[in-house]
């Protein structure tokens, strides 16, 4: 059977997909790294505290719930190895679904709320990794760097180190939705192309999506998302879900009243400061 790669990286932080038949013993599994549990992944109560530990257990049509935060790799994908923490990536098996946005109450993927439960996947230490046609939906991708040179082989495909910054994709068709990739570079450069996203036979669905390049899709945008500071998510005083996190949107932000109505949740009507979730008529996209 063909095998698809896609690669999502974030400081050249990425998910790699390979394309399997959905397993129709599919899991739900959670993560949350603030979970006190069994670390099992099993529930909200009992979940995961890294992406990575449900990645490694995770099959063909899975959906990894994840809450919202702040997430690094901390291993090397499949098949590679090297010598600095550079080369860690998170590596999703094919199939493999991974969801953000929830705030450890939902039951339901519809009742998450990825807009206001912004989950970060944070390539301060991230590298090349590669993943399936499956879905990464409510996630901020930001601070890829592909500054490096030389290769990394994983599965026996060997990538540059320097091609991509935010997500890379290699013959495979992912869905890339309600998303923001920000502050990626591919050398020095947020401008280049690849800085977000690289393609290589590659034909990715991107929608409601805020992004530093344009991409064909539905809904996207290339405006500066204008966080009140990228540089320090969770804010001044390290708490993420408060009033001073540093990817909340300004007023004037072009992702402000510009999401998508009908994906805000039943019943959920403020954010998490208590601001009405609808201002001006129209939600806010992303974080």
């Amino acid at each position: 059977m063909k095998k698809y790669r896609s690669v999502f990286s974030s400081y050249v932080l990425c998910v790699l997909l390979i394309f399997l038949s959905t397993d129709v013993c599919a899991k739900t599994r959670y993560v949350n790294h603030n979970a006190t549990g069994s670390n099992n992944g099993s529930d909200w109560a009992n979940a995961y505290e890294s992406p990575q530990s449900a990645i490694n257990v995770a099959s063909s049509g899975d959906e990894l719930w994840v809450a919202e935060g702040t997430y690094k790799p901390s291993a090397y994908p499949a098949g590679a190895s090297g010598s600095t923490d550079r080369d860690w990536s998170f590596y999703l098996e094919g199939g493999v679904h991974l969801y953000g946005g929830f705030d450890v109450t939902e039951t339901t993927l519809a009742a998450r709320d990825y807009a206001t439960n912004a989950t970060i996947l944070n390539g301060d230490l991230g590298n090349i990794n590669e993943s399936t046609a499956g879905t990464l939906d409510g996630f901020t991708v930001t601070r890829g760097n592909a500054s490096v040179s030389g290769t990394l082989t994983v599965n026996k495909k060997t990538l540059n180190k320097d091609f991509c910054g935010g997500m890379c994709n290699y013959g495979s068709p992912p869905t890339f939705a309600n998303s923001i990739l920000w502050g990626n570079k591919k050398g020095t450069s947020t401008a280049t192309s690849g800085s977000d996203i690289q393609n290589s036979g590659s034909t990715p669905t991107i929608t409601y999506t805020t992004l530093q390049q344009t991409y064909s899709g539905s809904n996207n945008r290339t405006l500066d998302p204008l966080f009140a500071d990228a540089s320090n998510p969770a804010g001044a005083h390290g708490i993420q879900r408060s009033a001073d996190d540093g990817l909340r949107l300004f007023s004037n932000s072009p992702a402000a009243n510009s999401g998508n109505n009908s994906s805000i949740p039943s019943g959920i009507s403020t954010d998490i400061i208590g601001s009405a979730r609808i201002q001006n008529t129209t939600v806010n996209r992303g974080a």
